[in-house]
Protein backbone atom coordinates (compact mmCIF):
# COMPACT_ATOMS: atom_id res chain seq x y z
CA UNK A 1 0.00 0.00 0.00
CA UNK A 2 1.24 3.13 -0.57
CA UNK A 3 1.86 6.45 1.61
CA UNK A 4 -0.65 8.98 2.44
CA UNK A 5 0.10 12.39 1.06
CA UNK A 6 -1.26 15.86 1.59
CA UNK A 7 -1.82 18.53 -1.25
CA UNK A 8 -1.22 22.16 0.46
CA UNK A 9 -4.21 24.48 -0.52
CA UNK A 10 -3.83 27.89 -1.83
CA UNK A 11 -3.01 29.91 1.83
CA UNK A 12 -0.89 28.40 4.46
CA UNK A 13 -2.16 27.77 7.52
CA UNK A 14 -1.20 30.41 9.80
CA UNK A 15 -2.28 29.22 13.33
CA UNK A 16 -0.55 26.70 12.75
CA UNK A 17 2.47 28.14 11.30
CA UNK A 18 2.88 30.37 13.95
CA UNK A 19 3.13 27.49 16.34
CA UNK A 20 5.68 25.87 14.41
CA UNK A 21 7.82 29.33 14.46
CA UNK A 22 7.27 29.68 18.15
CA UNK A 23 8.91 25.61 18.45
CA UNK A 24 11.80 27.09 16.01
CA UNK A 25 12.16 30.22 17.98
CA UNK A 26 12.19 27.80 21.25
CA UNK A 27 15.13 25.91 19.38
CA UNK A 28 17.11 28.31 18.07
CA UNK A 29 17.29 29.62 21.93
CA UNK A 30 17.66 26.85 23.43
CA UNK A 31 20.46 26.16 20.49
CA UNK A 32 19.16 22.90 19.57
CA UNK A 33 18.03 23.24 16.39
CA UNK A 34 19.63 21.58 13.26
CA UNK A 35 19.36 23.20 9.74
CA UNK A 36 19.17 20.27 7.22
CA UNK A 37 19.65 21.84 3.67
CA UNK A 38 18.62 20.10 0.30
CA UNK A 39 19.09 20.22 -2.94
CA UNK A 40 16.46 23.09 -3.79
CA UNK A 41 19.33 25.76 -2.03
CA UNK A 42 21.62 24.80 -4.16
CA UNK A 43 19.30 25.35 -7.24
CA UNK A 44 18.24 28.42 -6.09
CA UNK A 45 21.60 30.27 -5.71
CA UNK A 46 23.43 28.85 -8.83
CA UNK A 47 20.67 27.51 -11.29
CA UNK A 48 23.16 25.19 -13.25
CA UNK A 49 22.12 21.65 -13.84
CA UNK A 50 24.91 20.25 -11.76
CA UNK A 51 23.12 21.79 -8.67
CA UNK A 52 20.27 19.30 -8.53
CA UNK A 53 20.17 15.23 -8.98
CA UNK A 54 18.38 15.39 -11.88
CA UNK A 55 20.61 17.65 -13.50
CA UNK A 56 23.15 16.15 -12.48
CA UNK A 57 22.28 12.53 -13.49
CA UNK A 58 21.63 14.20 -16.83
CA UNK A 59 25.18 15.28 -17.20
CA UNK A 60 26.17 11.67 -16.54
CA UNK A 61 24.67 10.69 -19.29
CA UNK A 62 26.65 12.45 -21.21
CA UNK A 63 29.73 10.30 -20.46
CA UNK A 64 27.88 7.09 -21.75
CA UNK A 65 29.12 5.97 -25.22
CA UNK A 66 26.88 3.62 -25.80
CA UNK A 67 23.79 5.79 -27.37
CA UNK A 68 21.24 2.82 -27.06
CA UNK A 69 22.51 2.14 -22.98
CA UNK A 70 22.02 6.50 -23.28
CA UNK A 71 18.51 6.72 -24.28
CA UNK A 72 17.42 3.60 -22.04
CA UNK A 73 18.67 5.26 -18.92
CA UNK A 74 17.52 8.62 -19.91
CA UNK A 75 13.87 6.78 -20.70
CA UNK A 76 13.99 5.47 -16.87
CA UNK A 77 15.03 8.96 -15.76
CA UNK A 78 11.84 9.73 -17.12
CA UNK A 79 9.40 7.45 -14.90
CA UNK A 80 10.26 10.71 -12.30
CA UNK A 81 11.15 7.32 -9.76
CA UNK A 82 13.43 7.77 -7.28
CA UNK A 83 15.03 4.21 -7.26
CA UNK A 84 15.27 4.33 -11.01
CA UNK A 85 17.40 7.10 -10.73
CA UNK A 86 19.99 5.51 -8.11
CA UNK A 87 20.15 3.01 -10.76
CA UNK A 88 20.90 5.22 -13.35
CA UNK A 89 23.36 6.87 -11.15
CA UNK A 90 24.66 2.95 -10.02
CA UNK A 91 25.50 2.82 -14.27
CA UNK A 92 27.38 6.31 -14.65
CA UNK A 93 29.58 5.57 -11.12
CA UNK A 94 29.98 2.17 -13.31
CA UNK A 95 30.90 4.11 -15.95
CA UNK A 96 32.67 6.75 -14.30
CA UNK A 97 35.39 4.19 -12.53
CA UNK A 98 33.59 4.23 -9.54
CA UNK A 99 33.96 6.44 -6.57
CA UNK A 100 38.07 5.20 -5.75
CA UNK A 101 38.74 6.42 -9.18
CA UNK A 102 40.60 9.09 -10.69
CA UNK A 103 37.71 9.60 -13.77
CA UNK A 104 34.98 10.24 -11.20
CA UNK A 105 37.04 12.22 -8.78
CA UNK A 106 37.26 14.78 -12.43
CA UNK A 107 34.30 14.52 -13.26
CA UNK A 108 32.75 15.64 -9.90
CA UNK A 109 34.92 18.29 -9.76
CA UNK A 110 34.04 19.78 -12.98
CA UNK A 111 30.64 19.71 -12.54
CA UNK A 112 29.83 20.14 -8.70
CA UNK A 113 32.78 21.56 -7.52
CA UNK A 114 32.54 24.07 -10.18
CA UNK A 115 29.18 25.14 -8.86
CA UNK A 116 29.46 29.41 -7.26
CA UNK A 117 26.77 30.81 -5.63
CA UNK A 118 25.36 33.58 -7.98
CA UNK A 119 22.14 34.36 -5.56
CA UNK A 120 23.03 34.54 -2.36
CA UNK A 121 20.17 35.83 -0.26
CA UNK A 122 18.78 32.24 1.14
CA UNK A 123 22.30 31.11 1.82
CA UNK A 124 22.55 33.83 3.58
CA UNK A 125 19.35 33.70 5.82
CA UNK A 126 20.45 30.45 6.47
CA UNK A 127 24.22 31.63 7.63
CA UNK A 128 22.51 34.43 10.17
CA UNK A 129 20.55 32.11 11.66
CA UNK A 130 23.78 30.81 13.28
CA UNK A 131 22.67 27.54 13.83
CA UNK A 132 24.30 23.69 13.28
CA UNK A 133 24.09 22.50 9.58
CA UNK A 134 23.65 19.77 7.63
CA UNK A 135 22.95 18.59 4.33
CA UNK A 136 22.70 16.46 1.38
CA UNK A 137 24.07 18.58 -1.23
CA UNK A 138 27.90 17.33 -2.46
CA UNK A 139 28.93 21.08 -3.63
CA UNK A 140 30.42 23.36 -1.20
CA UNK A 141 28.00 26.65 -1.43
CA UNK A 142 27.50 26.51 2.48
CA UNK A 143 30.94 26.56 2.83
CA UNK A 144 31.46 29.35 0.57
CA UNK A 145 29.14 31.44 1.97
CA UNK A 146 29.07 30.78 5.42
CA UNK A 147 33.10 30.09 5.66
CA UNK A 148 32.83 26.82 7.55
CA UNK A 149 34.66 23.41 6.86
CA UNK A 150 32.57 20.01 5.89
CA UNK A 151 32.97 17.04 6.91
CA UNK A 152 31.38 13.62 6.29
CA UNK A 153 30.68 10.43 8.11
CA UNK A 154 33.82 9.49 7.18
CA UNK A 155 35.22 11.99 9.25
CA UNK A 156 35.06 10.20 12.52
CA UNK A 157 36.01 11.80 15.15
CA UNK A 158 34.54 15.35 13.68
CA UNK A 159 31.10 13.89 12.84
CA UNK A 160 31.14 12.45 16.67
CA UNK A 161 32.20 15.83 17.98
CA UNK A 162 29.45 17.43 15.97
CA UNK A 163 26.76 15.05 17.48
CA UNK A 164 28.34 16.19 20.91
CA UNK A 165 27.39 19.52 19.99
CA UNK A 166 31.45 20.79 19.74
CA UNK A 167 32.54 23.07 17.15
CA UNK A 168 29.31 22.73 15.09
CA UNK A 169 29.35 26.27 13.89
CA UNK A 170 32.78 26.31 11.95
CA UNK A 171 31.62 22.72 10.58
CA UNK A 172 28.64 21.75 8.05
CA UNK A 173 27.86 17.81 8.22
CA UNK A 174 27.65 16.41 4.80
CA UNK A 175 25.18 13.14 5.09
CA UNK A 176 25.88 11.91 1.58
CA UNK A 177 29.10 13.17 0.87
CA UNK A 178 31.54 16.00 -0.30
CA UNK A 179 32.76 16.59 -3.76
CA UNK A 180 36.25 16.81 -2.55
CA UNK A 181 35.92 13.43 -1.25
CA UNK A 182 34.53 10.96 -3.97
CA UNK A 183 34.63 7.86 -1.54
CA UNK A 184 31.93 9.63 0.92
CA UNK A 185 29.25 10.14 -2.25
CA UNK A 186 26.27 8.71 -1.91
CA UNK A 187 25.30 8.34 -5.51
CA UNK A 188 24.39 4.88 -7.33
CA UNK A 189 22.50 1.77 -5.97
CA UNK A 190 25.81 0.22 -4.02
CA UNK A 191 26.77 3.51 -1.84
CA UNK A 192 23.25 3.84 -1.12
CA UNK A 193 23.36 0.07 0.08
CA UNK A 194 26.51 0.81 2.16
CA UNK A 195 25.36 3.78 3.86
CA UNK A 196 21.93 2.12 4.95
CA UNK A 197 24.33 -0.92 6.25
CA UNK A 198 26.80 1.22 7.86
CA UNK A 199 25.71 1.36 11.79
CA UNK A 200 28.21 4.57 12.35
CA UNK A 201 26.03 6.71 10.14
CA UNK A 202 22.65 5.60 11.42
CA UNK A 203 23.88 6.05 14.99
CA UNK A 204 25.16 9.57 14.10
CA UNK A 205 21.87 10.38 12.62
CA UNK A 206 19.80 9.02 15.49
CA UNK A 207 21.43 11.19 17.82
CA UNK A 208 21.10 14.19 15.77
CA UNK A 209 17.08 13.42 15.43
CA UNK A 210 17.01 12.99 19.16
CA UNK A 211 19.42 16.15 20.23
CA UNK A 212 18.10 18.53 17.81
CA UNK A 213 14.50 19.53 16.62
CA UNK A 214 15.38 19.63 12.86
CA UNK A 215 14.88 22.33 10.05
CA UNK A 216 14.42 20.66 6.65
CA UNK A 217 15.30 23.54 3.38
CA UNK A 218 15.13 22.68 -0.13
CA UNK A 219 13.66 19.56 0.39
CA UNK A 220 11.12 18.00 -2.24
CA UNK A 221 10.62 14.68 -3.75
CA UNK A 222 14.67 14.69 -2.04
CA UNK A 223 12.75 13.34 1.29
CA UNK A 224 11.58 9.99 -1.04
CA UNK A 225 15.11 8.88 -0.80
CA UNK A 226 15.74 5.56 0.42
CA UNK A 227 17.69 6.65 3.32
CA UNK A 228 15.46 9.02 4.55
CA UNK A 229 12.48 6.50 4.04
CA UNK A 230 14.48 4.08 6.66
CA UNK A 231 15.53 6.84 8.77
CA UNK A 232 11.70 8.35 9.37
CA UNK A 233 10.41 5.29 9.45
CA UNK A 234 13.33 4.25 12.58
CA UNK A 235 11.59 7.30 14.24
CA UNK A 236 8.03 7.04 13.80
CA UNK A 237 8.17 3.63 15.13
CA UNK A 238 11.09 3.80 17.53
CA UNK A 239 10.52 7.01 19.09
CA UNK A 240 7.37 8.21 19.00
CA UNK A 241 6.11 11.02 20.35
CA UNK A 242 9.12 11.57 22.92
CA UNK A 243 11.38 13.87 20.55
CA UNK A 244 10.50 17.09 19.45
CA UNK A 245 8.61 17.47 15.97
CA UNK A 246 10.73 18.24 12.94
CA UNK A 247 9.74 20.31 10.40
CA UNK A 248 10.11 20.76 6.33
CA UNK A 249 9.63 24.35 4.82
CA UNK A 250 7.56 23.92 1.22
CA UNK A 251 5.92 26.27 -0.82
CA UNK A 252 2.23 26.98 -0.56
CA UNK A 253 1.06 24.58 -3.23
CA UNK A 254 3.09 21.58 -2.86
CA UNK A 255 2.58 17.98 -1.63
CA UNK A 256 3.92 17.14 1.47
CA UNK A 257 3.71 13.12 2.47
CA UNK A 258 3.62 12.65 6.13
CA UNK A 259 6.38 10.85 7.52
CA UNK A 260 7.67 10.24 10.68
CA UNK A 261 7.67 13.28 13.01
CA UNK A 262 8.15 15.67 10.52
CA UNK A 263 5.25 18.46 9.51
CA UNK A 264 4.65 21.01 6.96
CA UNK A 265 5.62 24.91 7.28
CA UNK A 266 4.54 27.29 4.04
CA UNK A 267 6.61 29.83 3.38
CA UNK A 268 4.74 31.42 0.56
CA UNK A 269 3.51 31.18 -2.60
CA UNK A 270 6.39 31.78 -4.84
CA UNK A 271 10.18 30.88 -4.11
CA UNK A 272 11.14 34.63 -3.66
CA UNK A 273 9.35 34.59 -0.56
CA UNK A 274 11.90 32.15 0.76
CA UNK A 275 14.54 34.06 2.23
CA UNK A 276 12.57 36.98 3.92
CA UNK A 277 10.68 33.73 5.74
CA UNK A 278 13.85 32.25 6.66
CA UNK A 279 15.79 35.86 7.45
CA UNK A 280 16.57 35.23 10.94
CA UNK A 281 14.79 38.54 12.34
CA UNK A 282 11.45 36.51 10.90
CA UNK A 283 12.89 33.97 14.12
CA UNK A 284 13.36 36.64 16.96
CA UNK A 285 10.73 36.35 19.91
CA UNK A 286 9.06 39.80 19.48
CA UNK A 287 8.74 38.81 15.50
CA UNK A 288 7.28 35.70 16.20
CA UNK A 289 4.71 37.19 18.77
CA UNK A 290 3.72 39.46 16.44
CA UNK A 291 3.32 37.06 13.77
CA UNK A 292 1.29 34.80 15.82
CA UNK A 293 -1.53 36.80 17.27
CA UNK A 294 -1.26 40.44 15.05
CA UNK A 295 -2.28 38.62 12.11
CA UNK A 296 -5.46 37.14 13.67
CA UNK A 297 -7.26 39.60 15.52
CA UNK A 298 -9.80 39.99 13.47
CA UNK A 299 -9.95 36.51 12.38
CA UNK A 300 -13.78 34.22 12.19
CA UNK A 301 -14.17 31.75 14.50
CA UNK A 302 -13.65 28.34 13.22
CA UNK A 303 -11.62 29.36 10.02
CA UNK A 304 -8.60 27.25 9.25
CA UNK A 305 -7.66 27.73 5.44
CA UNK A 306 -4.68 25.77 5.04
CA UNK A 307 -2.83 22.50 5.23
CA UNK A 308 -3.84 20.07 7.36
CA UNK A 309 -1.87 17.33 8.88
CA UNK A 310 -2.88 13.93 8.77
CA UNK A 311 -0.92 10.76 9.87
CA UNK A 312 -3.82 8.28 7.04
CA UNK A 313 -4.51 6.86 10.87
CA UNK A 314 -6.06 9.93 12.49
CA UNK A 315 -6.37 14.04 11.91
CA UNK A 316 -5.69 15.97 14.33
CA UNK A 317 -8.03 18.09 15.92
CA UNK A 318 -7.42 21.08 17.64
CA UNK A 319 -9.77 22.06 20.91
CA UNK A 320 -9.84 23.09 23.80
CA UNK A 321 -10.05 19.43 25.03
CA UNK A 322 -7.23 18.30 22.73
CA UNK A 323 -4.48 20.49 21.67
CA UNK A 324 -1.58 18.91 20.38
CA UNK A 325 0.07 21.63 18.78
CA UNK A 326 -0.35 24.72 21.67
CA UNK A 327 -0.27 22.58 25.04
CA UNK A 328 2.16 23.51 27.74
CA UNK A 329 2.74 26.84 26.37
CA UNK A 330 2.44 30.22 27.05
CA UNK A 331 1.50 31.28 22.91
CA UNK A 332 -0.68 28.51 22.75
CA UNK A 333 -2.66 30.12 26.01
CA UNK A 334 -3.13 33.17 24.19
CA UNK A 335 -4.12 31.59 21.22
CA UNK A 336 -6.43 29.34 22.65
CA UNK A 337 -8.38 32.62 24.45
CA UNK A 338 -8.60 34.35 21.37
CA UNK A 339 -9.53 31.05 18.78
CA UNK A 340 -11.91 28.06 19.24
CA UNK A 341 -11.91 25.30 16.53
CA UNK A 342 -12.25 21.71 15.99
CA UNK A 343 -12.25 19.41 13.01
CA UNK A 344 -9.86 18.71 10.68
CA UNK A 345 -10.42 19.13 6.46
CA UNK A 346 -7.85 16.70 4.70
CA UNK A 347 -7.41 16.57 0.48
CA UNK A 348 -5.46 13.23 0.51
CA UNK A 349 -4.62 11.60 -2.27
CA UNK A 350 -2.84 7.78 -2.48
CA UNK A 351 0.32 7.75 -4.10
CA UNK A 352 1.47 4.05 -5.67
CA UNK A 353 4.60 2.36 -3.93
CA UNK A 354 8.01 2.37 -5.55
CA UNK A 355 9.01 -0.77 -7.35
Amino acid sequence: MGRLTEDFTAEPDRIREAQFISDIREAIEGERLLVVVGAGVSKSGTNEAASHWDGLLNLGLDKIPDNNKKQALSQLLQLKDTKSAIHVAEVIEDTLGGRSDFVFRCWLRDTVGRLRAIKRDVLEAIRDLDVPIATTNYDGLLEDVLNRVPITFNDTEESLGFVRGENTHNMILHMHGYHEKPHSVVFGTRSYSDLLNTGYAEAILRALAIRYTWLLVGFGKGLQDPHFDEFTLWMERTLGNRIPWHYQLLKSGETFETRGRIRPICYGKTHDEFSSFFAKTHWQSSNAASLSLDRWDNAPVGVMDGPQISSGRRCFKTTRDRSPFWAGTALGSRLFRRLQFSGCRRSLQRTPPLR
